[in-house]
């Protein structure tokens, strides 16, 4: 199998530095992908998608391709978290996957085709089609099958690797939507939403071996690193429920999350990362199945991919300059923008509305005079690039108090 030179080159240099685990979100209705730092769960954000549905990171996390609703995949560099301008044109991508020796991507489409994606040159290698209502797939652990489950006609469609062709149908699906392989390859886990049942395959033979009742509109699902727990996303009743995977029991006791939908475990099984179409991404410990953190913000958070990464640590900082009784003014400093920025932008709310000023992408100094007089002032900054894409910098506080030295 053929490897990619350019994955190789990411590869050497993340090995070199230490990394740090961050969760990919398509941010739906937001329009941007956002990276959370799982060590601190601060986020940043990348704007200037349309609708990103989906995103899928490469085996080594050096790159991110993120699906969106305007029929293209884009990439993200998560060495620098600035968008390529390579722009893959593919019909609605619905799922994203991607071998662990990467020399294609398969794309999921609405129009019922999986792209077979070249990534030597982003070219389409094969067409396949033959699906009905697809909604997920994924690659077996052996890397020899590709998993697509159809929700229009209650079957999963199983895709050889080597030929590109689809090579058997399971049946006895309702509605199949998510599916999870165990770590070992051995079995896939399929949720059915209009059935509220979660079913157990067997991929040696290509059939249904068991069925789990008790479930309420399950969407998503995610399998921790060691294989003992999966963890079910029900929209239909606000839960998360907990299946033991040595004996598919379901435990009493689901986690509590308001319209849970994409869940992802981080890759040292510590975290459970769930998103919530009320506009939160919820961190739950995997150790007592606690809510760690309710990290807000969002808009529709559709998918979350976790890898471990050196994204960019960029800072924002900020004081407050007293020239004399009357003359007062705060000062905000950034560090240059990843990439090649071509200017910046600075607002005063976290909502990005309300701009107060833009400068040239030489100056990363901002003074604010128009205060009054004992009150804070935030201050958020915006890195601007001429592909039409844009990132957070960080945002800073300045109080009275936080004087210049």
């Amino acid at each position: 199998m053929k490897y990619l030179p350019f994955i190789s080159l990411f590869l050497s240099a993340h090995a070199l530095f230490a990394v740090t685990p961050h969760a990919y979100v398509t941010n739906q209705m937001g329009n941007s992908v956002n990276v959370i730092d799982t060590s601190n769960d601060t986020v940043q954000t990348i704007y200037g998608f349309t609708n990103p549905r989906v995103v899928q990171l490469t085996p080594d996390g050096a790159l991110a391709f993120v699906g969106s609703d305007d029929n293209t995949v884009r990439i993200i560099d998560t060495a620098t978290h600035t968008v390529l301008p390579t722009v893959i044109s593919v019909v609605h991508p619905v799922a994203l996957a991607m071998p662990v020796h990467p020399e294609f991507l398969y794309v999921l489409s609405s129009d019922n085709t999986v792209s077979v994606i070249r990534l030597s040159d982003y070219t389409l290698a094969r067409l396949i089609s033959g699906f009905d209502n697809p909604q997920d797939l994924q690659i077996s652990p052996d890397q020899s099958r590709i998993y697509v489950t159809n929700s229009g006609n209650g079957t999963v469609s199983v895709i050889s690797t080597e030929t590109h062709m689809i090579v058997h149908t399971i049946t006895g699906f309702k509605s199949p939507v998510g599916l999870t392989f165990t770590i070992d390859g051995k079995f896939a886990y399929v949720t059915d939403k209009n059935n509220n049942a979660l079913y157990v395959v067997s991929v040696s033979k290509n059939m249904i071996t068991d069925v789990i009742l008790g479930f309420n509109f399950p969407s998503y699902s995610a399998i921790t690193p060691d294989k003992t727990y999966l963890f079910v996303s029900n929209s239909g009743n606000n839960t998360v429920n907990i299946v033991r995977v040595q004996d598919n029991f379901v435990l009493s006791e689901p986690i509590s999350i308001p319209q849970p939908n994409s869940i992802a475990v981080t890759e040292d099984g510590a975290f459970l990362y769930v998103g919530s179409a009320l506009g939160t991404v919820f961190k739950i410990s995997l150790s007592d199945h606690s809510i760690k953190a309710a990290i807000t913000g969002f808009d529709n958070p559709s998918n979350i991919s976790v890898t471990s990464n050196n994204a960019p640590a960029n800072k924002v900082n900020g004081c407050q300059v007293a020239v004399n009784p009357t003359n007062i003014y705060n000062q905000v400093t950034w560090s240059s923008g990843p990439g090649t920025p071509v200017g910046y932008k600075i607002y005063e709310d976290i909502s990005l509305t309300h701009l107060v000023a833009s400068v040239s992408a030489d100056t990363r100094m901002y003074k604010d005079t128009h205060l009054e007089k004992g009150q804070s002032y935030s201050y958020y900054v915006l890195a601007e690039y001429d592909n039409g894409f844009s990132s957070t910098i960080g945002s800073v506080t300045v109080s009275p108090n936080r004087l210049c030295p």
